[in-house]
């Protein structure tokens, strides 16, 4: 019994097909007869694994497409000409005038120019408002060091609505200047251009003065009132690149 054959279609009368014979001519071979079709239960099982396999494989490239897997690689800087920007933004709870930041080497020597830093007269305590700000982004920043390291996986527009990292209640808002005799805090902001060397960045009391590039002292005011310095500190910015925005 033949049970697969090339079907053929004669020339003429092409034109008086119908929409469904015109269809039946894509399949080069015609469809097995009914009475030579078996089916067994062994058959149908083998169907609804592969159907069950394709569906989980489908629904796994979607998740995968959704939720994408960042791979991080890191490389030493081998260059050691140029310097390394360092972006700072925190505030110190002493006056200006009782303390400074400068960036050293391991000797002590200076390694970074502090030309583009600011010096702003500030108050410590957060209104409860910015105070409510400071901590859920300081919350957030916590999530992200400790689960996830990447704010790629964020924004990626599946986990804006997420609970756990909620982005509206961190938008921008800067710390009010405030008068010299009402500030109680100094706030730096700007950037350090350091060269690229082991070093430390130091806040300490007093102004820095570079005698020259082998010796760097500090000048400290007496404390009069006989209380201790303060080195409470509250930091926004830390990090080692470009910022556009002060």
């Amino acid at each position: 019994m033949e049970v697969r054959r090339r079907t053929t279609y004669k020339e003429e009368g092409h034109a008086t097909e119908t929409f469904a014979e015109k269809i039946k001519r894509v399949d080069t071979f015609e469809k097995l007869p009914q009475e030579c079709v078996n089916y067994t239960s062994g058959g149908g099982g083998a169907s609804i694994i592969t159907f069950v396999v394709i569906f989980i494989l489908v629904i796994a490239e979607l998740n995968q497409f959704a939720n994408p897997e960042v791979n991080f690689h890191y490389s030493v800087d081998d260059l050691i000409e140029g310097e390394l920007p360092i972006n700072i933004d925190m505030t110190i709870a002493m006056k200006c005038s009782q303390v400074s930041m400068d960036v050293v080497d391991l000797n002590g020597n200076v390694l970074g120019s502090g030309s583009q830093l600011k010096v702003i007269n500030s108050k410590f305590e957060l209104s409860s408002e910015r105070k409510q700000r400071f901590d859920a982004k300081r919350e957030q920043m916590k999530l992200l060091r400790e689960h996830h390291h990447s704010l790629y996986q964020y924004f990626w527009l599946s986990q804006t609505d997420n609970e756990e990292f909620n982005l509206r209640t961190i938008h921008h808002y800067r710390e009010a200047e405030v008068s010299e005799s009402k500030a109680d805090a100094c706030r730096f902001v700007g950037t350090f251009m350091a060269r690229k060397s082991p070093g430390n960045l130091h806040v300490t009391t007093g102004k820095s003065l570079g005698m020259n590039s082998n010796m760097h002292i500090h000048i400290a005011p007496l404390n009069s009132n006989g209380s201790n310095f303060v080195f409470k500190m509250r930091f926004r910015i830390f990090k080692f690149k470009r910022f556009s925005q002060i």
